[in-house]
């Protein structure tokens, strides 16, 4: 006899949002729902405005959404729970655009790159191990770990964010357009690195971009988004060879002709 099926990594089910502007709701998602399975990478499309960041905000439990559900492993994100939430954090990490405002200006990166172990009370042996070890496999070297965010590069600072987001071994990554402020051959650079430390960990990924070429290159499946709807989702070669809607083919026209 078959075993049950183990449910997906994060399902996120019929989620609807809107902000108050000027007294007005204004819809910024309508009806989403997708899955992201164990060890894949889905990208996030779309132009800005399309409500993709509030849609990664929302299945990262930072923002609750005004209707629908967010479910990691079958089980609802507790977003009334504090307590329950912090746990959702625990087994997570984020990267966002702007990496300096991941750091304490005050504090220099080993610091901050430890601190989510700290926080988990974990020993200062085994953190000094795990930071010196993640350290090294996103490429920032000893005498790095030194300095203070106003000394790094963007590149750097890119670098120390992703490991502070792997250092409590996560088993999704969301990434809000992590690469959108690097310049080109530093952007291939963190590309290259997020892929290589996906093949050697398998934790999920959520990957947010307005960059369809940087989707193509890191994302299994793809979701295209306007105006708070997805238009399309499927494979990301399925999609870009054969896309469905008329709006997805004029995005990859603008980008990849």
């Amino acid at each position: 006899m078959g075993g049950k099926m183990n449910p997906p990594l994060l399902h996120v089910e019929n989620v609807s949002h809107a902000y108050k502007v000027n007294g007005k709701h204004v819809p910024v998602l309508n009806n989403i729902s997708f899955t992201l399975n164990a060890g894949e990478i889905i990208g996030i499309a779309g132009e800005s405005g399309a409500g993709k960041s509030t849609l990664l905000r929302i299945a990262a439990g930072l923002e609750q959404p005004q209707s629908g559900v967010v479910k990691f492993f079958g089980e609802p994100i507790p977003f009334h729970k504090p307590r329950s939430l912090r746990q959702y954090y625990r087994r997570i990490g984020m990267v966002f655009q702007h990496p300096q405002d991941a750091f304490n200006p005050r504090w220099p990166l080993y610091r901050s790159i430890a601190e989510p172990l700290r926080v988990q009370k974990r020993r200062p042996m085994h953190v000094q191990q795990r930071v010196m070890e993640l350290s090294a496999q996103v490429g920032l070297s000893r005498d790095l770990l030194r300095h203070y965010p106003h000394q790094l590069s963007g590149g750097q600072l890119q670098r120390a964010a992703i490991a502070r987001a792997l250092i409590a071994n996560p088993e999704i990554l969301f990434l809000d357009e992590p690469t959108a402020a690097l310049d080109v051959s530093i952007q291939a650079q963190i590309l290259n690195l997020l892929k290589q430390l996906h093949q050697q960990f398998q934790f999920g990924m959520v990957f947010v971009s307005h960059d369809l070429p940087v989707l193509r290159f890191i994302a299994h499946r793809l979701i295209v988004m306007k105006q708070g709807h997805i238009v399309e989702q499927g494979s990301t070669e399925a999609i870009i060879h054969q896309p469905v809607s008329p709006y997805t083919r004029q995005l990859i026209k603008s980008v990849l002709d």
